[in-house]
C-alpha cells in the first residue's frame, strides 16, 4: 500500500519581489494550477522538503489550504532553486482529477551489486527515468532494478524486464528499449610510432648531393692541367697615367 502524503498551506498575499519576506521566515512561495483557477499559496519550507523527499514527482499529495474543507490532490511538477546557494525558491503544484490519466516521469533506481562490474565491467545506465501514463493514484513512485542479475559482459535489462501492473500503467518506451547494460572497459590505445622510410628518390638525391659536393671540392682545390698545356696567366692592365695638377696663377 502506498504511503499517504499530506501537506498544509496558506493562501499567499505577498507577490512579486515581496516574496523575499516569506523566504526570510522559511516560508516557500508556491502556485497551484490545474482543473481550477491558479491559486498562490505559501508552504512551510521544512515540511515541504520532507514531503517531497518521500513523494517525489509521482507521489500523490493531499494539499489542504487554510480555509478549505476538502484536500486537493496535487503532484509536484516544478521546483525552482537558487543557482548559487541551491536554496528552494518556488514550487509549482498540479491539481489532478483522480479519474483522469496523467503523464509523469518515474525515476529508475538501481540496487544490488554486479559480479561483472566487480570483474572490471562498466555499468551503463541509458535511462535514469521513464515516462509513463496512469491514473494519479496508480503512478509508481519509482522503478527498481536489481543489477545482481547482470553477471557477465553484454548482459542487459530492457523495458520488458520492468515489474509493474501493465493493466494500470502504460510505459511510453518500446519493450525492447535497453535501460541498463554491462560493457567491456575501454582499452587505452598505445601511440603508434611511425619510423621514416628511406625511399629510392631520397637515396639518389643524397648521392647526387654528395657527387656535387665532391666536384665543388675538387674545383676549389684546383684541378690538374692536361699535359703540354700551360695555364694562362691573368691579363695585367696598364696603370692609368697620373694626372698632373695645374698651378693656378
Amino acid at each position: 500500500m502506498k504511503q499517504k502524503h499530506i501537506l498544509q498551506a496558506k493562501k499567499r498575499t505577498l507577490l512579486g519581489k515581496k516574496v523575499k519576506q516569506l523566504r526570510a521566515q522559511r516560508k516557500l512561495p508556491a502556485n497551484v494550477f490545474g482543473n481550477t483557477a491558479s491559486v498562490s499559496i505559501e508552504l512551510d519550507e521544512i515540511a515541504f522538503t520532507k514531503t517531497f523527499a518521500a513523494a517525489g514527482e509521482t507521489g500523490l499529495i493531499e494539499l489542504t489550504i487554510e480555509g478549505e474543507t476538502t484536500p486537493r490532490p496535487v503532484l509536484v511538477t516544478n521546483i525552482a532553486y537558487h543557482p548559487l546557494s541551491g536554496k528552494l525558491l518556488h514550487v509549482d503544484l498540479q491539481q489532478v482529477d483522480l479519474k483522469e490519466k496523467v503523464t509523469a516521469k518515474v525515476p529508475l533506481e538501481l540496487i544490488g551489486e554486479s559480479v561483472a562490474v566487480k570483474a572490471g565491467g562498466v555499468l551503463l545506465a541509458l535511462h535514469d527515468e521513464i515516462e509513463v501514463e496512469a491514473l494519479p493514484s496508480d503512478l509508481p513512485e519509482k522503478f527498481v532494478f536489481d543489477i545482481s542479475g547482470l553477471t557477465e559482459i553484454g548482459k542487459e535489462y530492457k523495458v520488458s524486464d520492468l515489474q509493474f501492473d501493465r493493466a494500470k500503467i502504460e510505459v511510453k518506451l518500446p519493450p525492447e528499449e535497453v535501460l541498463v547494460l554491462i560493457q567491456e572497459p575501454k582499452k587505452e590505445e598505445e601511440p603508434v610510432v611511425v619510423e621514416p622510410v628511406e625511399t629510392e628518390t631520397t637515396v639518389q638525391g643524397a648521392k647526387k648531393e654528395g657527387e656535387e659536393g665532391e666536384v665543388a671540392a675538387e674545383a676549389g682545390a684546383g684541378a690538374k692541367q692536361p699535359a703540354g698545356k700551360v695555364a694562362a696567366k691573368p691579363a695585367i692592365k696598364p696603370a692609368a697615367p697620373e694626372k698632373k695638377e695645374e698651378k693656378k696663377g
